[in-house]
């Protein structure tokens, strides 16, 4: 079903995370938590670019004026790729010294998502935002350990997230105007074997691809029918997330890590891990939501 996979670049992040499609300006964008950069590789040019934050950087995604929204440690930021400069938008208080963003992402009216998590990893302390595009601010969820994966069905009348340690892919009913999510369910359950389930996106089929911390794979599930019906091998244990994107948005791309966060050895002996990779597919996902403010 694949073509070879192959690295978009020479960049190579110790957390990698958060990859995210521009089709205007054909660049992808991804994050290295750990180093607080967001890097970007330019399609058209062949080149790469880094934008240094000095905060730990969760998630980012794109604005529908230019630049980019991202969550950082404290609070969310307008970026902008050109001056490389950042504007506090929002400042997040219960966040300092005990949490930081993780993964999020914009929904298809405009408005950014993103959850935090612990310094740790490993307290149930961690809760997922949503930034409106008429800067409000809203908590939808708490109680999360690791934020991870979020993505919405075709109709956009469901959310799907993973709060990683649980091994369980949740499904809520979402309320596209009013911004909440309610009626949680499991979608399905992750066998242990398989690795942690990690950043996640659906195709255009309806299908989710996640990414399998530890596993060295992307795992494309059917949420109806609970089965894997696809993979993709990653040369790197640690698969971080994952995202559509190129000219016909059926390459996907896929971000990996060298360690994780709240790992105390910098493990360097995967000579292929921390790089971003791509892949064609045989089938396609959605163009990138845009914050719209």
């Amino acid at each position: 079903m694949f073509n070879k996979i192959e690295k978009v670049c020479d960049i190579r992040s110790v957390l990698g995370e958060g990859p995210c499609w521009d089709s205007v300006k054909n660049k992808i964008y991804w994050v290295d938590i750990i180093k607080k950069n967001i890097h970007f590789f330019d399609f058209n040019s062949n080149k790469s670019e880094t934008i240094e934050l000095n905060k730990f950087v969760g998630s980012i995604g794109l604005r529908k004026n230019g630049g980019i929204i991202a969550a950082l440690e404290d609070g969310f930021y307008f970026i902008e790729d050109k001056s490389k400069t950042k504007k506090l938008i929002i400042k997040v208080d219960e966040n300092i010294n005990k949490k930081r963003f993780n993964d999020g992402k914009v929904d298809c009216l405009g408005n950014f998502w993103a959850g935090s998590v612990s310094y740790e990893e490993n307290l149930p302390i961690g809760i997922l935002y949503c930034l409106t595009n008429d800067f409000k601010f809203k908590k939808a969820l708490d109680n999360i350990t690791i934020s991870n994966g979020i993505t919405w069905s075709l109709d956009n009348k469901k959310m799907y997230f993973i709060d990683t340690p649980t091994l369980k892919v949740d499904v809520f009913d979402f309320d596209i105007y009013e911004n909440k999510i309610f009626n949680r369910k499991v979608a399905f359950e992750i066998p242990k074997n398989l690795g942690f389930p990690d950043g996640m996106t659906i195709d255009v089929e309806g299908k989710l691809w996640i990414a399998h911390w530890g596993n060295s794979k992307v795992f494309r599930w059917d949420p109806t029918t609970k089965k894997i019906i696809d993979k993709i091998d990653i040369p790197a244990i640690r698969v971080s997330s994952c995202t559509f994107g190129g000219k016909n948005l059926d390459n996907l791309f896929i971000t990996t890590a060298q360690r994780g966060f709240a790992e105390n050895i910098e493990d360097y002996s995967e000579k292929d891990s921390g790089y971003i990779y791509m892949i064609q597919t045989k089938t396609r996902g959605l163009d990138t939501f845009r914050f719209d403010n």
